[in-house]
């Protein structure tokens, strides 16, 4: 099972840096973030990098691979890019997602 008390505190400043580079040149920071590049199995398989399936197959980014440095929880990693529109065109911000608790209320 993936660890269900990732690093807040590294992905703070993970964020914190990304933020910086948002900043300072927007489209090479989107497009890194967006970068995807094709995974083997043993790769998707990690219990924290995160991964995209689309159509069958596996792809991983830069952000899933922090995700992985940081940790993860039943929902997955916990930093977020934030974008304005739903096309993903326009990337806002990264922040860390608050940890959600799920009971069987």
């Amino acid at each position: 099972m993936p660890n269900t008390k990732p690093n807040t505190k590294l992905a703070t400043k993970i964020t914190k840096l990304l933020n910086t580079l948002l900043t300072l040149d927007p489209t090479a920071t989107r497009n890194l973030v967006e970068q995807r590049i094709p995974c083997n199995d043993a790769l998707a398989n990690h219990p924290t990098v995160q991964v995209m399936v689309e159509d069958g197959k596996t792809s991983v980014g830069l952000l899933g691979v922090l995700n992985g440095l940081c940790g993860s929880d039943a929902i997955g990693g916990i930093i977020v890019a934030k974008f304005k529109d739903p096309e993903c065109q326009h990337l806002m911000e990264f922040y860390v997602r608050e940890q959600i608790v799920f009971t069987d209320d």
